[in-house]
């Protein structure tokens, strides 16, 4: 999909080249709302603004006002069907997901604009279905420490001390939670001395 801005502001979010004059209005105020009312990032802004460039552009630019219910549908199965133009890898659920619920909270926003009319619970037909959410989660799920490698890690850690003692709960702790590989290791190196910090990582 084109039409999306790879450039990135460091002061202040960038608004997307649009070919609609209000679409270019509707995206200021939603830029000042984001940086006004969210407190979000520069760069977390720009992802929202990068995803509402994507859907306008796969729109043809069509004043956002316009998007109708079946236009939604059409934009949730180009996304399930686009590719990363970095890679040509397709688009991972993560990042289908988090475009399409900028998307909608885009549209939640818009709907409550005077003068704004909207077929009813447009914004609500972003969200994918239960059966692509699950199947996001489990790939996030996938990500998780295997058993026998954190009881290794756990086992591995020494128990000689109080803050030995102390350490080894807290990573069990975040085994027990599900942490992923990366925060554990993370975690650990935090807690424990230069050589075994060498060793696990």
């Amino acid at each position: 999909m084109g039409g999306v801005s790879s450039g990135t502001g460091r002061s202040a979010p960038s608004i997307p080249p649009e070919t609609s004059k209000t679409n270019q209005r509707w995206l200021y105020d939603y830029r000042v709302f984001l940086e006004g009312h969210e407190e979000l990032e520069v760069d977390t802004i720009d992802e929202h603004l990068r995803a509402l460039a994507r859907m306008s552009f796969h729109f043809g630019h069509r004043p956002f006002e316009m998007i109708v219910i079946r236009d939604v549908l059409a934009f949730k199965s180009a996304m399930r069907e686009a590719c990363d133009p970095e890679d040509g890898e397709a688009l991972s659920r993560s990042t289908l997901i988090h475009t399409l619920q900028r998307c909608g909270a885009f549209y939640s926003w818009l709907s409550k604009r005077p003068g704004v009319k909207l077929e009813r619970d447009l914004p609500g037909y972003f969200h994918l279905s239960r059966k692509e959410q699950a199947a996001a989660a489990s790939d996030a799920k996938g990500t998780n420490l295997t058993y026998d490698l954190a009881f290794c890690i756990f086992s591995s850690m020494p128990d000689s001390q109080p803050l030995d003692i102390r350490n080894r709960a807290i990573v069990a702790f975040c085994i027990c939670t599900g942490i992923r590989i990366a925060a554990l290791i993370a975690e650990v190196a935090t807690l424990t001395p230069v050589a075994f910090r060498a060793q696990i990582i």
